[in-house]
């Protein structure tokens, strides 16, 4: 089986291909424009992103067998207005999330409706880029225009009707439309009125993972799939995202450290501050999260960097900030440089340095910036606390939590774990995985999310491993893995209808680059088969026919051949690599069961819980 995840940003429409097994075989993007009417104003074409799905499958599924695609997931940026007539056309260019033309219309929101009765009816308050003040600035504006409404719809369930021809929507991205009574996980009528709209306009309402329907004759036909492929309702890019990363159920975290910072906290049970402090929204996984956005994370310390000190050598600048120093730094940064979304939400919050004196050194600034950052998110982290949700770890990604000094900090900031994501494919793979839910692959959310992450876990321990290993590794054993994975680019490339020659032209890249890139990938793979060769010997493993045919069953797809089949085509030296692989395969299990718990009330064992091997503790981080 395959199952299709779109990621619709902003920018681009991100296609990956995903086997049942949760591996990436392939994936495709498609740019489209973003129109800009007047200053502040942000808009797209619905007709572009249909476009690229269009135009993107076909690539995605070159060189496989589309016939095994049984499911579509979606993963789309959130609060865009797309508005369809009773043809269904679109009416007008849909209206994006970061549109700043509804300032007005917010304020009529939130100080003459209230932001108390907001709250109690869609658990939020108005922000500019939310649907509902851009259905009140239609109204008032393009009153023609919004007479002609039939259907109101976010941006991936436009896609979806595409797919289907089925008016839908997930509780997770109608939570943030200012539509849905987010409590109950139904439309607001008192909103719906409010904003001059019936129950009518708005489309049915789904879990993320149920299935909406499968794809019409013409999509079908269009996409060169079979009709009989599920198409599940998808989910919001934050929530999708979430689900990829394993952030599902009570007290699943993620804190993503971009150019911007957000913190997502998944709970099972419906929450929301007196304050209005966090976005309170319904979850893919059936229940609810909470989300917070700081508006400069790693883009304080890049600003730091390179506008201030002038260097871009991030690295070099927490050099000098070593273990001693951390929690005694007397300079104090708080990093509004763009004002602040959550928790205080004031676009007129400023940054400011304080504390610092005559021996201050440039170190010291670093180390108050990454600081103040992560107390940022704490402020974020405690208002979730204080309803009561309980954190035990979090997932951190994102450029900025590259850094392990950065990490460590957080770590003690906050007082729990940190492990890291080691896959950041974002919104379309978590969409994916709710594809395999719809599809019956997995019976939940938190099931598809448990079998990825012991997945994760499994590799970690591997690493750690080999890592502790001592082991001489044979240069020529490294150049011919070199070869072997040019070998397999070539023919990927194939695939795709490129010859490498005309892929290096395109990248710019000469092959010696290209081998000089992945030589360490190939020296950490040829360590592990080594290391993994030496347990075998020492345990007597041995790999049955059976074994080798549960190995094969993986290719099938791919082949479009049965088991048999491709044993009858493979040569006795193809045999007796996957004779070995499957060798490797029993030496890794052993390698997993035999794994130290340190933690006897985990569920799953924590070397393998910690993303880079090194789970930061609050206090010894």
């Amino acid at each position: 089986m395959l199952f299709i995840g779109i990621d619709l940003g902003t920018s681009a429409c991100k296609l990956l291909l995903v086997g049942e097994n949760g591996t990436i075989q392939n994936e495709v993007t498609r740019e489209y424009p973003l129109i800009f009417p007047h200053p502040g104003w942000s808009e797209q074409r619905p007709e572009d992103w249909w476009d690229a799905v269009v135009t993107g499958v076909p690539e995605l599924l070159r060189g496989f067998d589309a016939s095994q695609v049984v499911g579509i997931g979606a993963g789309g940026q959130m609060h865009g207005l797309v508005a369809l007539d009773a043809q269904d056309s679109v009416i007008r260019p849909a209206i994006l999330w970061n549109d700043g033309r509804t300032f007005k219309e917010v304020d009529y929101l939130n100080n003459t409706i209230g932001k108390e009765r907001l709250s109690a009816l869609t658990a939020n308050i108005a922000f500019a880029g939310f649907t509902a003040p851009k259905l009140l600035w239609m109204r008032e504006n393009e009153p023609e225009n919004f007479k002609k409404i039939a259907k109101i719809m976010l941006p991936k369930d436009y896609v979806n009707y595409k797919l289907t021809g089925v008016h839908c929507c997930d509780y997770s991205d109608a939570s943030g439309m200012l539509l849905l009574d987010v409590a109950h996980k139904r439309w607001s009528q008192e909103m719906l009125d409010i904003c001059g709209i019936s129950e009518c306009q708005m489309p049915k309402l789904f879990e993320s993972f149920e299935v909406v329907g499968t794809l019409t004759k013409k999509a079908a036909q269009t996409l060169g799939l079979p009709e009989t492929v599920k198409v599940v309702a998808g989910a919001g890019d934050n929530a999708a995202a979430a689900v990829g990363t394993g952030t599902v159920g009570a007290g699943g975290c993620n804190i993503s450290l971009g150019t911007s910072g957000t913190i997502f906290i998944s709970s099972d049970k419906f929450g929301v501050d007196p304050n209005n402090a966090l976005h309170a929204f319904a979850h893919a996984d059936g229940g609810y999260h909470l989300m917070g956005c700081m508006l400069s994370a790693a883009s304080c310390n890049k600003w730091l960097c390179e506008e201030i000190l002038k260097t871009s050598d991030f690295a070099g600048e927490q050099a000098d900030i070593t273990d001693e120093k951390l929690g005694e730094n007397h300079v104090y940064f708080l990093p509004y440089l763009m004002g602040e979304r959550s928790p205080i939400n004031d676009t007129n919050a400023r940054g400011t340095f304080t504390g610092m004196t005559m021996d201050t050194s440039r170190s010291d600034l670093v180390q108050a910036v990454l600081e103040g950052v992560a107390f940022a998110i704490r402020d974020s982290f405690e208002v979730a606390k204080s309803l009561g949700i309980e954190i035990p770890r979090s997932n951190i990604c994102g450029g900025g939590a590259k850094s392990p000094l950065w990490r460590k900090i957080f770590a003690n900031v906050l007082g729990i774990p940190l492990d890291m994501v080691k896959t950041e494919q974002g919104p379309g793979y978590g969409a994916a995985m709710l594809a395999m839910v719809g599809c019956g692959k997995f019976a939940s959310v938190q099931e598809a999310a448990d079998a990825q992450a012991e997945e994760a876990a499994r590799q970690t321990l591997v690493d750690s491993v080999v890592r502790a290993a001592e082991c001489d590794v044979p240069a020529p054993m490294v150049e011919e893995k070199l070869d072997d994975m040019m070998q397999q680019m070539g023919w990927r490339m194939q695939q795709q209808g490129f010859s490498m020659e005309q892929y290096l032209k395109l990248i710019g890249q000469t092959e010696q680059q290209m081998r000089d890139m992945y030589r360490s990938e190939a020296l950490n793979n040829v360590k592990t088969e080594l290391v993994i060769d030496e347990i075998i010997k020492a345990e007597n493993i041995e790999a049955t026919d059976e074994d080798v045919n549960k190995l094969l069953e993986g290719y099938t797809t791919a082949m479009n051949q049965t088991v048999e089949q491709l044993r009858e085509s493979f040569s006795e030296e193809q045999l007796d690599f996957f004779k070995h692989r499957a060798s490797m395969n029993k030496a890794l299990d052993l390698l997993w069961d035999n794994a130290k718990v340190t933690d006897e009330d985990a569920d799953a064992k924590p070397e393998a819980k910690a993303g880079d091997g090194e789970a930061a503790a609050p206090a010894e981080a």
